[in-house]
């Protein structure tokens, strides 16, 4: 029981990360709208940052996985930070797959309300997503743009905690004051 409940307090702590991003993509999306050139590079910031965040929480989990397995003898479970990842991204997929559904079953009241929200909990794509445009159609307005994001910070916390499970770091520690 401890597993499952410690994977749902990981899942829902990424699952916050997320929230938090994008209160942060949508205030700098909103702030820098007029320009293209800064509402890309507010994009990229966000999307950076929220890998940074995934970063920082999962090479923690992964890590602390490597001792608890030093000690213990246990075989290493590479599977759970992909529940954890497939877990905290319930929302986005349940979202996803009502927009897609709606758009291609032609109803538009539930596609607009499942495309907003799903639009909103991952506003930390939109700078990008706007300003990227294929086809002369925004890729923001694409409904499969958003369905396939949960993907990306699925296989993000997958390679970070194999990073944090094998003790490589991508970023310098702090030294400690002496």
């Amino acid at each position: 029981m401890s597993y499952f409940k410690s994977s749902l307090y990981d899942s829902v702590k990424l699952f916050l990360g997320q929230i938090a991003m994008a209160v942060f993509g949508f205030v700098t999306s909103g702030a820098t709208v007029s320009s293209p050139p800064l509402l890309l590079g507010a994009g990229i910031l966000g999307i950076l940052l929220y890998l940074l965040i995934i970063y920082d929480f999962m090479w923690e989990v992964g890590g602390r996985d490597r001792i608890r397995n030093d000690v213990s003898g246990e075989k290493p479970n590479f599977g759970k930070p992909v529940y954890i990842a497939l877990i905290a991204n319930v929302p986005n997929f349940i979202l996803s797959a009502l927009t897609l559904i709606s758009y291609f079953g032609d109803i538009p009241g539930l596609y607009n309300t499942s495309n907003a929200i799903l639009r909103l909990i991952q506003a930390v794509y939109i700078g990008v997503f706007k300003s990227v445009v294929i086809n002369g159609m925004e890729l923001n307005a694409n409904p499969f743009a958003y369905t396939i994001t949960p993907f990306i910070s699925v296989f993000a916390v997958f390679a970070v905690y194999m990073l944090g499970y094998k003790n490589i770091k991508l970023l310098p520690e702090k030294k400690a004051k002496k």
